[in-house]
């Protein structure tokens, strides 16, 4: 039912000029103490269709030119109003927006958030994804919605899923992860309001829709807020603990070459697995520790039950010679022969030579012979004990008080710079993935400078 006139403006006069009057004086209010204003060093108008509206806005740009007349103006607009706009001579810079094709568009759009600073970039990267967060939101639920009636079915299609790949233009693997997510929200609302917020993912969701109960789906979705997969697979593993994969060893054919896409006089023949003679198969790789596990394809390390996981890898014939000799010689104290212990073992022996070659540890290690005045090289026992402060991870700490949580390609960085009188003490060094270390040189030298002086990068190990 429509709104007559007269309801319209029995709203005006009830609702609305009560509101006017209290705005009207807040802002009375507020000019009787008046606040420092900030100095703005860039304002960014955008309007991008409409002669006549940017006609209409010139006394705005007018007021505003004067109000900060040490500010530059930009404005962002398509390129027919390139011309009214440098005739005005109030705009510094015009950012023009090409229309031509779609490519040259978004080239255009692209460049124009080159002018953006970090602030500005950042505030919009976060309103995007909120704008996402809800249009994915939005999304299962109006998919859960369709789910109830024919619409697919009656369009031709077989299946939502087929709906949702092809009408839809979602992957494979969006519109199974959409497709749960939306028959997860017709059970349990709250799913759609935790989508909105970003609390959850589809991930998260898939994830979890199978232990989602009526008198447990708070408690789990809370348990999981803000928890990225690898921890909501810790969950999963508590809520249903799966009993331990016995070692397994298996034999890979080696993958037959494939014809020349090109040739087309190359004759394509398909040999099914089963039918290649085991004889004629030359075996170069063995794949550990394959027994499957549903609801975990694909995935190198998986949680099994709390505190114990399943490990799937594809070692070498080398490699399996170096397991079972090792194996054999360990029969004494491990005389099951479990390859887990065996590794278990290894992984332990190899900590301890790392940490020899990396930080000269050792139980007894020799007092340090210092360093030279002036020298780059940073002492082991400086390296050990950095590495213990810092727990073995990288020591970056964000604007926000968020600390990096990478621990590989660790780099040892002078806090003080090195170029600057920096001296190679436990103060002063601190562990940084090798990201962090390249964005504090940035900062210190400028980008073009340690573009200019930096070498090619070595993986592996840390580097002073």
């Amino acid at each position: 039912m429509s709104i007559t006139t007269e309801q319209m403006r029995w709203i005006d006069n009830v609702v609305g000029k009560p509101i006017c009057y209290l705005l009207t004086c807040y802002a009375r209010l507020t000019h009787l103490f008046p606040k420092k204003e900030k100095s703005l060093k860039t304002i960014l108008f955008t309007k991008y269709l409409g002669i006549g509206s940017i006609v209409q806005a010139t006394p705005l740009i007018r007021s505003v030119k004067i109000k900060y007349p040490e500010a530059k103006l930009i404005f962002l607009t398509f390129h027919d109003n390139e011309g009214l706009l440098n005739s005005l001579g109030l705009i510094d810079e015009v950012l023009c927006i090409r229309t031509d094709n779609h490519l040259v568009f978004l080239l255009d759009v692209l460049g124009s958030l080159r002018h953006l600073s970090d602030g500005e970039l950042v505030a919009r990267v976060k309103s995007l994804a909120a704008r996402e967060h809800d249009a994915t939101a939005f999304l299962v639920a109006h998919l859960a919605e369709l789910d109830t009636r024919d619409v697919h079915l009656r369009a031709g299609y077989g299946s939502l899923f087929a709906y949702c790949r092809d009408a839809l233009a979602l992957s494979e693997h969006e519109a199974y992860h959409h497709i749960e997510a939306a028959r997860a929200a017709r059970r349990f609302p709250v799913i759609l309001e935790m989508l909105a917020a970003g609390s959850v993912n589809l991930t998260t969701v898939r994830l979890l829709v199978s232990h989602l109960t009526v008198a447990n789906h708070r408690d789990l979705l809370e348990s999981v807020r803000g928890k990225g997969k690898a921890d909501v697979e810790e969950v999963v593993a508590r809520l249903s603990p799966r009993p331990d994969i016995p070692p397994s060893l298996r034999k890979l054919p080696t993958p037959l070459p494939a014809a020349n896409p090109l040739d087309a006089q190359a004759p394509v023949a398909v040999v099914p697995a089963a039918s290649v003679p085991a004889a004629t198969v030359a075996v170069s790789t063995v794949r550990v520790v394959t027994v499957a596990v549903a609801g975990y394809p694909g995935q190198a390390v998986a949680p099994l039950s709390p505190a114990r996981y399943r490990l799937q890898l594809t070692i070498g014939v080398e490699t399996l010679e170096k397991l079972r000799l090792a194996r054999d010689l360990l029969r004494h104290a491990i005389p099951s022969g479990d390859e887990a212990a065996v590794l278990d073992r290894a992984l332990t022996a190899l900590l301890s030579d790392l940490a020899r070659k990396k930080f000269a540890a050792a139980d007894t290690p020799r007092p340090s012979r210092g360093t030279a005045p002036g020298s780059r090289h940073v002492p082991a026992e400086v390296k050990r004990a950095v590495f213990l402060r810092d727990l073995g991870r990288c020591a970056f700490v964000g604007t926000g008080g968020r600390r990096c949580a990478e621990r590989g390609f660790l780099e040892f960085h002078h806090v003080h710079p090195h170029a600057m009188a920096g001296e190679a003490t436990v103060s002063n060094v601190q562990l940084r993935c090798r990201r962090h270390n390249a964005c504090d040189a940035r900062a210190d030298f400028g980008r073009n400078r340690v573009r200019a002086t930096q070498g090619p990068s070595v993986p592996g190990s840390l580097r002073p």
